[in-house]
């Protein structure tokens, strides 16, 4: 999938002023949406319209939850 996503932003940002999002930031949005192909393009055409400094804000803050979640889990699991 992670292929087919690069594909799609190879595309995209030929001669766009969008902002192309890293491989990071791909690799995140298919963790968050758990595989969902529709959710990470929906997600990546909202993601590419904000300036970098803004998107590291957004993914700074879904680590955080991310963490968060794992936490709750794992206490949840004793």
């Amino acid at each position: 999938m992670k292929k087919a996503i690069k594909n799609l932003v190879g595309q995209e940002f030929r001669g766009r002023s969008a902002y192309e999002p890293s491989t990071a930031e791909i690799e995140q949005l298919i963790d968050i949406h758990e595989g969902d192909i529709r959710a990470v393009i929906n997600a990546l055409q909202f993601m590419c319209y904000l300036p970098t400094k803004r998107r590291k804000q957004f993914r700074d803050a879904a680590r955080l939850l991310e963490e968060d979640q794992e936490g709750l889990s794992t206490l949840e699991a004793r």
